[in-house]
């Protein structure tokens, strides 16, 4: 049977372009600054291992067993743990950047220094 997005292929780039816009917001204010690409680079390859490598062998097995319906109450189940971890995360949204940050990291203490710097000597307030 072929794939839905075959059919109806305007579908697919929708679905996908949502999550798109989505997933970098919510990442990005998930962690801070200091650990940001490293944190969500693995929590994005943990869960793709996880989930997306098993997923087929678990359907294949589910099927195999007699048992179809299984796999759509297996994604059900995938999803509503993923709207649980959804909704429980934190609002980042009313931060600053600088709250993102730990107080005493060196090099963004740094840069903010400079950019005061630059501003005071073009005289250009900080908007």
């Amino acid at each position: 049977m072929p794939c839905t997005a075959t059919r109806s292929p305007g579908s697919a780039p929708l679905c996908r372009s949502a999550l798109n816009v989505v997933i970098p917001a919510q990442s990005s204010g998930a962690a801070s600054t200091s650990v940001r690409v490293s944190g969500i680079g693995f929590s994005h390859q943990m869960v793709i291992a996880i989930f997306g490598g098993t997923a087929p062998l678990i359907a294949a097995a589910f099927v195999g067993a007699g048992h179809p319906m299984w796999v759509a109450i297996y994604m059900i189940i995938i999803v509503a743990l993923c709207l649980i971890v959804y909704f429980t995360l934190p609002e980042t949204g009313s931060k600053t950047m600088r709250d993102t940050v730990a107080l005493n990291d060196a090099e963004v203490v740094e840069g903010e220094l400079e950019e005061a710097a630059g501003r005071a000597r073009t005289g250009n307030p900080r908007s």
